[in-house]
């Protein structure tokens, strides 16, 4: 009887021990790890889906600790960095944020004006059109002054007045809304005050504008349009 006892408190002893023994040990290592590390910095970091081409809330933003020697210039510590700034892409929740998807949230100046492209008139061919894209604008409206029907080889008839033509070419996105499924329902366009003009001619008068992005390259700073 007092063998068993004696044999059950020696294990718990030994128990206890390795117990001991491996906290010590994960203590140790966890010291090491640390060590190895160096100092670490606070970085800031999606806490939560951002969108493209939008101001970037307070409440999206949060804090996350890396080493120091993983710290890249581009990496946003302050949150005085994200002020006026929007995204040029989506940015999924616990993403880090950078420079180098952000730009400021307007390219407009003293000589451009932002026109907003709606849904239904305004029909976007492509949905990953994003901010600083280029995109042409094709309007279709009717006339009495549209060319006889043998002349336009897509005419549906000789009652057909419908004219079809390039409004502006290669002009820059500057913002761009989306639905919940990433669906594009408006676009704004940077256009000087006269282009804009023939933009909101266009959404008020013509059965169709259509939007489509352009093999040109993304703007870097502020641009216009080519007018046909």
């Amino acid at each position: 009887m007092f063998e068993t006892k004696r044999r059950a408190l020696l294990f718990m002893t030994i128990s206890i021990g390795m117990a001991v023994a491996a906290i010590l040990l994960f203590s140790t290592y966890i010291s090491n790890t640390q060590a190895s590390l160096g100092e670490m910095v606070t970085v800031h970091v999606a806490d939560g889906n951002i969108e493209a081409g939008k101001p970037i809330p307070d409440n999206l933003i949060a804090t996350k600790e890396i080493p120091k020697k993983f710290m890249l210039p581009s990496l946003i510590q302050s949150k005085d960095e994200l002020k006026g700034k929007i995204s040029m892409v989506p940015i999924p929740k616990g993403e880090v944020l950078t420079t180098t998807v952000l730009r400021d949230d307007t390219i407009l100046s003293d000589k451009y004006r932002q026109v907003i492209l709606r849904a239904p008139i305004a029909v976007f061919d492509d949905a990953t059109i994003s901010a600083l894209d280029k995109v042409d604008l094709i309007v279709t409206y009717e006339s009495e002054d549209a060319p006889k029907a043998e002349e336009q080889p897509h005419s549906s008839g000789p009652s057909d007045k419908r004219i079809t033509k390039v409004l502006f070419k290669d002009i820059t996105v500057n913002t761009v809304g989306l639905k919940n499924n990433n669906e594009i329902v408006n676009m704004g366009v940077v256009l000087t005050l006269e282009q804009s003009k023939s933009a909101i001619w266009g959404l008020n008068y013509a059965k169709e504008i259509r939007v489509l992005k352009s093999g040109s390259q993304k703007a870097t700073k502020e641009g216009g349009a080519e007018k046909k």
